[in-house]
């Protein structure tokens, strides 16, 4: 089994932090709302990275709640644990095999289930940790065509460096559920009543394409580039055809991508 080196792979995402938190901002206000919670409640975050999604579950169940998050990236539970204030827990693991002491009354997760190995495995040892009749409320990517996010970096890497190897879609990674009704299958049988919503949307980001450009290239380099020797002149062709495709939704307060993301409202059945 390959090794993850976590800390090459959170470097971007904390280099990018501001501008990944404003582009998925919409999802988390979606996420939110469907989850509904309460003052005073225990509430788990699966997957928290850099802790936007902490931060707005603590705002919610306020001092006499509390919240744990998870992330299997040191750097990134790190980040959120700095931010976090002192009803906030966070903890360093995979969140698809931690076990926890006492039950949680409910459930978030903004893109952070989409990665485990073993989906219902997972969702089941996640059900474990809520009690019945909680509410898991998570927000997952749509299909590739739908979500230029991440079409638009992949097709400006590949105009200069050629076509770059297809990711498996049922292989851990973004896209693991965007065949929404399958992951609902998936789940019902491992101890959950799932629904979906899907959604078309706008990822505000808040930049212009030349903002966006660097910030997608910072990141290309660390993943989609890792194994590219590239030369000054290739970045700056990638950052031109990445302007170039994010012009293309230039709005008035900054560029406006399009996308659809699947809220799963998942029941722990008793």
């Amino acid at each position: 089994m390959q090794v993850i080196d976590w800390d090459a792979m959170s470097a971007p995402w904390l280099k990018s932090e501001r501008g990944l938190e404003a582009a998925h901002q919409t999802v988390l206000d979606g996420l939110m709302h469907r989850a509904g919670l309460e003052t005073g409640q225990r509430v788990l975050d699966i997957g928290c990275g850099t802790g936007a999604s902490l931060l707005a579950a603590a705002e919610v169940v306020g001092m006499t709640g509390q919240v744990t998050g998870v992330d299997i990236a040191p750097p990134l539970a790190a980040r959120a644990r700095d931010r976090a204030p002192e009803t906030v827990d966070v903890l360093v693991g995979d969140a698809g095999t931690l076990e926890h002491d006492r039950a949680f009354d409910a459930a978030i997760s903004l893109f952070g289930t989409m990665f485990f190995t073993d989906t219902p495995a997972a969702f089941a040892t996640i059900r474990k940790a809520l009690k019945p009749g909680a509410k898991f409320v998570f927000s997952a990517w749509g299909s590739p065509p739908r979500n230029p996010w991440f079409g638009i970096p992949r097709s400006s890497v590949e105009a200069h460096v050629g076509e770059l190897p297809k990711p498996d879609p049922t292989a851990p990674g973004p896209f693991r559920f965007a065949d929404a009704q399958a992951i609902v299958e998936a789940l019902s049988s491992v101890g959950w009543d799932v629904s979906v919503d899907s959604e078309a949307l706008l990822l505000r980001t808040g930049q212009d394409s030349n903002g966006l450009a660097e910030m997608h290239l910072n990141i290309a380099e660390a993943l989609m580039l890792a194994n590219h020797d590239l030369s000054q002149n290739d970045r700056d062709a990638i950052r031109e055809n990445l302007r170039v495709g994010f012009s293309n939704h230039q709005g008035e307060d900054g560029v406006q991508v399009p996308a659809e993301v699947h809220f799963f409202t998942a029941i722990a059945v008793d």
